[in-house]
């Protein structure tokens, strides 16, 4: 869809849906201001704050270790149940970092 990967950033989000079932999106950061809108893409703000997270290297080896990872993380009572997510950020081909928000100390 877009006209190159150089250059770019990868994410990955995933997020229940009301029903349950876990819904993903795959994602790159925008090389500048409305590309995301020339190609009708739908557009996300990773939220600032903090984040409980665990890099995997060689995720390719097993890639069933992000789904368990995330798995692990979820069970921690400091994460943002409300409007948090798991996000994937992905490093370089073979490492990525699985993070999941901690609910702000207001």
């Amino acid at each position: 869809m877009l006209p190159s990967p150089t250059g770019r950033e990868f994410y990955g989000i995933s997020r229940p849906s009301q029903s349950g079932a876990i819904i993903y999106k795959a994602m790159v950061k925008s090389l500048y201001p409305d590309e995301g809108e020339k190609y009708s893409c739908e557009s996300f703000v990773i939220k600032k704050g903090s984040y409980l997270s665990e890099k995997i290297t060689d995720f390719r080896s097993n890639p069933l270790l992000i789904g368990e990872t995330f798995q692990t993380l979820l069970k921690d009572p400091r994460i943002d149940r409300n409007d948090g997510y798991c996000l994937e950020i992905y490093k370089n081909t073979n490492d990525v970092l699985c993070m999941v928000p901690v609910k702000s100390q207001k």
